[in-house]
C-alpha cells in the first residue's frame, strides 16, 4: 500500500505574517474577503504534517472595525498574565512567553 499524498489546501487571502507555535504548527494572520466582499482579518493555526499541510479548525475572523478593540483586550490579558494572574485570579508563575 502506497503512502497517501500530502494534502495542501488552496487558501485564498493575503498572508500578513506568522508566528511559530511548535515544530509542526504556526499561527498565521491573513487579510481575507468574504463571498459578499467584506474584508476581514483571520487568525488561524496552520498545521505542517507529512499527511496534511494547511489550516485547522481553530481560528477567528475579525472585521477591521473590531480589530483595535480586540488588540486592546489581548494587551490587557497579556498584562494580567505578566502580573502572574491565573484563570481564577490566583497568582501563578510569571509569564515567560511561548505556549
Amino acid at each position: 500500500m502506497s503512502a497517501k499524498p500530502k494534502q495542501v489546501l488552496d487558501y485564498e487571502g493575503i498572508l500578513i505574517g506568522s508566528v511559530e507555535r511548535t515544530s509542526t504548527s504556526e499561527t498565521r494572520v491573513y487579510l481575507r474577503e468574504s463571498r459578499k466582499g467584506n474584508k476581514y482579518i483571520e487568525i488561524r493555526r496552520w498545521i505542517h504534517l507529512e499527511r496534511y499541510d494547511g489550516p485547522d479548525k481553530k481560528g477567528i475572523g475579525i472585521y477591521p472595525r473590531e480589530a483595535k478593540g480586540v488588540i486592546e483586550l489581548i494587551e490587557k490579558a497579556l498584562e494580567e498574565v505578566e502580573k502572574g494572574k491565573g484563570v481564577e485570579g490566583e497568582v501563578s508563575a510569571p509569564f515567560e512567553g511561548g505556549v
